[in-house]
């Protein structure tokens, strides 16, 4: 029984937001990938006001999700027959092999109880309290007023399946990135061999599987973030709206996510037409507003619990936030020489990337194409917030996309040498030796 409860609530969960997606997107043609992120972002936003009227509970969220794929289910009828409009990406066989293998390991430990002591307070800590109570508390803490975007959706899956499908709902997010950088590598001109290496440079990293199967947040942030960029590389107006509401979405997953943000309006701001970037703006300000409005009516503070010199208020200390900003951008015993080695194979910045991160500065010679420049643009840019938080967690992003710029250079053999040089050094008992 219970894990019948917790595959029942993860799928749940991720089914009401792929229903949401589809009802959303009926008149935009999209990939499941990107129907599957519109439908979680608004699902989030539901769950929000659900728990801000105090009316958040499982039956709510049954019917609600029951509604949704009800509706979807029967708009779908109407659709049969109708063309795909994005080509389906087409996995070679060999890497299903890796895939799998590392599939089944991370599956494993996301069934798992939670372990992580951030997900055991905070990432599910809340959704927990936030059932019991039927809403956000009355109290004031740190966590109660960061946003809280995915900890919406562990709320839905943790009020059928607890702490494991709230874990899963994070681990379909991290294998649903994997066609997503085969979108974006497409979108910018890369081979699908390319794209490959960045999908298993990706997949197979420690901290990336790590992040992936447990109740932290960083890998559905990955995900969004590549969903808002490939819909904004689409450079189609109809697309816009939606690739602004993705890129806020990732501000509502974590307060670093306004980079996300700054680049997507950069990016059409780059276009030099005025109408998409406010296009982009307002879907972006449509999934940080809750958050945003809710911090204020709290604290007075639209982004606390940080900037708490800027926006003074009675709740957060100023010199707590000092003390914690100089914690957590502090390398502690590691020299600036060694973190590259750090974040390849050691672990004293709370993270492992495996042995193509020291290959990274060869993807540089990629910025002799277009989409090279665009790819290290966006991976420079997100890489920004690890200079406040040296976890290398807050890397992903830009690893992300800087294993695609890497892929594009390598040439065929030497492509398939750094797939499987990824893919057998970062097996746990490989690594540990």
């Amino acid at each position: 029984m219970p894990l019948l409860a917790t595959l029942f609530g993860a799928a749940f969960t991720l089914a009401t937001a792929y229903a949401l997606g589809a009802l959303l997107m009926r008149r935009r043609p999209a990939p499941p990938d990107i129907v599957l992120a519109i439908g979680a972002a608004t699902e989030s936003v539901l769950v929000f006001l659900l728990l801000l009227f105090h009316l958040a509970h499982w039956g709510a969220f049954l019917a609600l999700g029951a509604a949704a794929i009800l509706a979807a289910w029967r708009g779908a009828i109407t659709r049969i027959g109708t063309s795909p409009a994005h080509d389906p990406i087409r996995i070679p066989r060999p890497a299903w092999i890796i895939f799998g293998a590392y599939g089944v390991w991370y599956l494993v430990n996301a069934l798992a109880p939670e372990t992580i002591a951030d997900g055991i307070t905070y990432h599910l800590g809340l959704p927990n309290e936030y059932l019991r109570l039927g809403g956000f508390p009355d109290h004031i803490t740190f966590y109660d007023v960061v946003p809280q975007g995915m900890e919406m959706l562990y709320t839905v899956a943790f009020a059928f399946g607890r702490h494991a499908a709230a874990k899963l709902v994070e681990f379909a997010f991290f294998l649903a990135t994997l066609p997503l950088i085969f979108r974006v590598g497409r979108r910018l001109g890369a081979t699908d061999l390319a794209s490959l290496v960045a999908a298993v440079f990706y997949f197979c990293a420690p901290v990336a599987g790590i992040t992936g199967s447990s109740s932290y947040n960083d890998a559905a942030g990955v995900f969004f973030l590549l969903a808002a960029f490939y819909l904004l590389l689409l450079a189609e107006p109809r697309y816009l709206l939606p690739a602004g509401a993705l890129a806020g979405f990732c501000y509502a997953i974590k307060l670093p996510g306004l980079i996300v943000v700054s680049g997507a309006v950069l990016f059409v701001a780059a276009q030099r037409r005025w109408k998409p970037v406010l296009i982009v703006a307002a879907g972006a300000a449509l999934m940080m507003a809750p958050w945003i409005v809710r911090a204020v009516a709290l604290t007075g503070n639209p982004v606390a619990p940080l900037m708490n010199r800027v926006f003074p208020n009675p709740y957060f200390h100023i010199a707590t936030e000092q003390e914690l900003a100089a914690s957590l951008r502090s390398l502690g015993d590691v020299r600036p020489a060694q973190v590259p080695w750090e974040l390849a194979f050691g672990d004293r910045l709370t993270g492992t990337f495996g042995p193509l991160l020291l290959a990274l500065p060869i993807g540089l010679l990629a910025l002799r194409r277009r989409g090279g420049r665009v790819l290290w643009a966006a991976a420079f840019l997100l890489a920004l917030p690890w200079l406040t938080n040296t976890g290398a967690r807050f890397l992903m992003p830009a690893v992300a996309l800087a294993a695609i710029a890497l892929g594009i250079v390598l040439p065929r053999p030497a492509a398939w040498a750094a797939i499987a040089l990824q893919a057998v050094l970062c097996w746990p008992h490989v690594l540990d030796a």
